[in-house]
């Protein structure tokens, strides 16, 4: 599970498809500053859509272990989740 922050170009995000001969619907374009993944990120749920990159795009992520490691560093910040 990871988060996702749009640095530099574009993703567009598909929706999975549920059928093998299927094409995937673009649901969005993420742009630069754009951030993505949340949903599955603090939930405890697997992916459920794809994303593509719109020509050369650069992506920040944050992992969600790492992220728990960093909380437990400084458990005054953390929060359940």
């Amino acid at each position: 599970k990871c988060l996702f922050y749009v640095y530099h170009g574009e993703v567009q995000l598909f929706a999975n498809c549920q059928k093998r001969n299927e094409y995937p619907t673009a649901l969005a374009n993420y742009k630069i500053g754009s951030i993505f993944g949340e949903t599955s990120f603090f939930s405890n749920e697997g992916q459920v859509f794809g994303a593509k990159s719109v020509g050369f795009t650069s992506l920040y992520t944050l992992d969600f272990d790492k992220f728990e490691s960093i909380l437990h560093q400084f458990p005054q910040d953390h929060v359940l989740m």
